[in-house]
């Protein structure tokens, strides 16, 4: 058996090849892990750099993009220097900084992360690793596509700044927000307490904790000298922030100064507490666990939380930005990490491995992803590689969890915490699956809008869902009137007579005027979002004139003539 310097090289050989060999025939995360059984052998740089590079490959193709970019950057590169939007750097060792294939595997990952920086850098790194003259054929495509790498970075971040800026022109208007309706009702004890307690607590707690993380990161100092950053910072904003959102995504506002400024706390507390600046859950499992060893649980503790913090604002701004796939990717990476500390630490107490582990957290953060992943869906269907099934086995596993949750002892004295991590997950989670059961009963139709006997029944099960689901929403909680308008279509859908659909539309219009004492103001309500609560009620006011003249009775099946000429909004 040969051996170099310690080394197996028979071992590593072997390794290497059967990876390869998973890989080819798709065995992605079975490569991945001879891939690591090899890396572990320690060979010689050369070895080692094909190794981390084909690595990543493996995890670009199972989509952990943040892991593949880690892989990819242990191969060409000390640091990155951090820039606008790119948190998400760290020292690697060097081993090859003129392997191409690491570099564009880099590059990949990055576009998909939203780090355009770092993007470009790793493009531009390839293109140099190519000879400045004579290339061959395949050269010349290599040079095309690094070319056209810089090129999509550079639309992609440019879409971003103008999203932003977009979104913080709605955010700094000044109106009467929801979370300022109900604090003046809290100082008046107008907000209903018990069971179902008020959406005003709610948004009145995400408030509270947004505010002061905000405040904070205001309070930041940045100092740029060249290429030298030195921060002066409050620890502990990234806390605040990630609760607000936590609690109620709803409660988000900003000014101009936001993400420079996030940005640079998010490196503070990151270097303050030796958080995993790059890499995924896969690098954090493995030096995890050899840290708490070595340091104990304080330090650690402090590092997981950043590292999740980062991930889950990152996740938050990517998705309302528009970038789906990474925002996607970091609540996913998100929860795998949560869930494995779960696994690994389950009899530590909450006080040594921290409050990101605990099953409330947890829920808050698949509250953030289903509707993310949705959203992707949405636009871009099959191609994004969700399915209507994976989106629904996402909800039933949401509502499922936070049924067998226990509520803490003194729920009815924290009302806007129950809320959040208990009523609003199920709630959303049914509203999730009587969207999957709409979009079931409309594949059922033909172009000819002809129904049959099961279409009619799906269509009967989704409306049945979002209704359950606005029965678990508060009274006053904006989402009320409208599930009971989506269930409403529904039944439209099923050719449902007047006389369940007339007080169905009565419903919803006595939802919409509870739920306007606190959201008259809200995004949702500035930009129409509630057209179709609104549509039910001129529903309702058009077929009781029918009713009074006699043109309709109570079994006849009304619906609004957009829905017949648009079955497929």
């Amino acid at each position: 058996m040969a051996s170099v310097a310690g080394v197996d090289s028979n071992a590593v050989e072997r390794l290497k090849a059967e990876a390869n060999a998973l890989h080819r025939e798709g065995s992605y995360q079975a490569a991945y892990q001879k891939y690591s059984e090899a890396i572990k052998e320690k060979p010689d740089k050369a070895v080692l750099s094909i190794l981390y590079a084909n690595r990543a490959a493996s995890c670009l193709a199972l989509k952990e993009y943040m892991d593949g970019f880690h892989d990819g950057q242990n191969v060409c590169l000390c640091q990155i220097s951090s820039s606008k939007s790119d948190h998400l750097f760290s020292q690697a060792a060097k081993l090859d900084p003129t392997y191409v294939k690491a570099w564009a595997r880099m590059g990949t990952a990055a576009h998909v992360l939203g780090m355009w920086s770092a993007c470009r850098y790793a493009w531009q790194s390839a293109l140099a690793c190519l000879p400045t003259a004579n290339l061959t054929d395949a050269q010349l495509i290599l040079e095309r596509q690094f070319k056209e790498g810089i090129k999509a970075a550079d639309a992609a971040e440019a879409k971003s700044h103008s999203t932003a800026e977009k979104q913080l022109m709605y955010l700094n208007k000044d109106s009467s927000a929801p979370w300022d309706r109900a604090l003046a009702l809290a100082e008046e004890n107008q907000l209903v307490e018990g069971e179902l307690p008020s959406s005003g607590f709610v948004i009145l707690d995400a408030y509270r904790d947004f505010v002061r993380g905000i405040k904070a990161m205001q309070q930041i100092v940045i100092n740029r000298q060249g290429d030298n950053l030195r921060i002066k910072a409050i620890p502990n904003a990234l806390i605040d922030i990630t609760n607000g959102l936590l609690r109620d995504t709803r409660v988000f506002h900003a000014d101009s100064r936001f993400f420079e400024q996030l940005e640079a706390q998010i490196r503070y507390e990151g270097e303050a507490t030796a958080a995993w600046g790059s890499g995924g859950p896969k690098r954090v499992q493995k030096e995890a666990i050899a840290r708490q060893r070595k340091e104990g649980w304080l330090p650690v503790r402090r590092a997981l939380s950043v590292t999740v913090r980062a991930w889950i604002i990152k996740g938050f701004i990517d998705t309302n930005m528009g970038s789906l796939i990474s925002g996607v990717e970091f609540y996913q990476r998100t929860l795998d990490l949560l869930e494995w500390g779960r696994r690994t630490w389950h009899n530590v107490a909450s006080e040594d491995r921290g409050i990101i582990f605990e099953a409330s957290f947890v829920r808050g953060v698949r509250r953030l992803h289903l509707p993310a992943v949705l959203r992707l869906y949405l636009k871009e269907g099959v191609q994004s590689g969700v399915s209507l099934e994976t989106i629904a086995n996402l909800a039933r596993e949401l509502m499922a969890e936070t049924e067998a949750s226990v509520r803490p002892p003194d729920y009815l004295l924290n009302p806007g915490f129950y809320a959040s991590f208990w009523i609003y997950p199920a709630a959303e989670a049914l509203s999730i699956i009587g969207w999957y059961h709409m979009q079931l009963g409309l594949q059922r139709i033909d172009s000819k809008l002809d129904l049959d006997q099961e279409a009619v029944k799906t269509f009967r099960q989704a409306s049945q869902y979002y209704i359950q689901a606005a029965d678990r929403y508060p009274e006053d909680e904006e989402e009320r009137p409208s599930m009971l308008a989506v269930a409403l279509e529904a039944l439209w859908w099923s050719e449902t007579p007047l006389r369940e659909t007339l007080p169905l539309c009565r419903r919803i219009r006595a939802a919409m005027s509870k739920s306007a004492t606190l959201w008259k103001s809200s995004q949702k309500s500035v930009t129409n979002q509630n057209a179709k609560c609104k549509d039910a009620v001129q529903f309702l006011i058009a077929c009781e004139k029918e009713l009074a003249e006699g043109t309709a009775t109570l079994d006849s099946t009304l619906v609004p003539t957009d829905l017949v000429s648009n079955p497929f909004p």
